[in-house]
């Protein structure tokens, strides 16, 4: 399986902790994020192929990695670019697409929830129906599959909090490859991936599943405040 770890952000609202080192360094109680995520991965298969998108502060992670087998990619672009481009550019690298587990590397996640998303088998988003945020990512659901992607949705039954972990079959991660290179082809870099998910999974409503992780536990870390309570969480 290939893995894309998605770390070239600034980490602005983290600061000072993000001054010298990738929002993806910072410790959660002692481990750095991007340390505790890989050795999850690895612990559950140790032949995965993980790709980390590197761009503020590449250096540290690159230095971090150099005796690690992880291939880090460069995002130069990472000041005027979003995710979507940071994506682009791993799809980019694979020598030919196969299943494929796309995270975002400012999240930190229990074991079990790395272990159940291996065993997914069909392309799904990873959802938890328990949270909602109005900042965050989420999906609108239909027959469980889901039909739009949104920061804009709102709270409904049919709405669920994607946690930021999307797997795809070979043949759904071509797609959105084609997608999100349309989109670099027409100039968009600061678009996030989700925004590609979403054309997707409008374009075909019975391509991506959803499955619901709510009873596991998960943070996303933007700034100080989460820093905190996903300490707590993860004591």
């Amino acid at each position: 399986m290939d893995i894309i770890i998605l770390c070239a952000g600034f980490g602005s609202r983290l600061m000072p902790l993000t001054e010298n080192k990738p929002k993806c360094m910072v410790e959660i109680n002692g481990v750095p994020l991007i340390d505790r995520l890989i050795d999850q991965i690895l612990t559950v298969n140790k032949s995965a192929n993980i790709n980390l998108v590197a761009g503020y502060k590449k250096e540290v992670l690159i230095n971090h990695f150099k005796d690690r087998d992880i291939i880090i990619i460069e995002n130069d672009l990472y000041a005027s670019s979003n995710n979507m481009y940071s994506c682009y550019l791993a799809l980019e690298e694979l020598d030919a697409f196969r299943d494929t587990l796309i995270i975002n590397g400012d999240c930190i996640y229990e074991d079990n929830l790395i272990k159940r998303a291996f065993n997914l088998e069909a392309s799904t988003i990873i959802a938890d129906r328990l949270f909602f945020n109005e900042e965050a990512m989420k999906v609108k659901v239909r027959n469980n599959y889901v039909i739009e992607m949104s920061k804009k949705l709102t709270k409904s039954d049919l709405t669920f909090t994607s946690i930021d972990m999307y797997f795809f079959k070979k043949t759904e991660i071509h797609t959105l490859y084609n997608h999100i290179r349309t989109r670099i082809n027409q100039g968009d870099l600061n678009s996030w991936t989700e925004v590609a998910i979403d054309t997707m999974c409008k374009e075909n409503t019975n391509s991506v599943k959803i499955d619901l992780f709510d009873s596991m536990k998960w943070y996303e870390i933007d700034d100080k405040h989460d820093l905190r309570i996903a300490e707590n969480i993860f004591r």
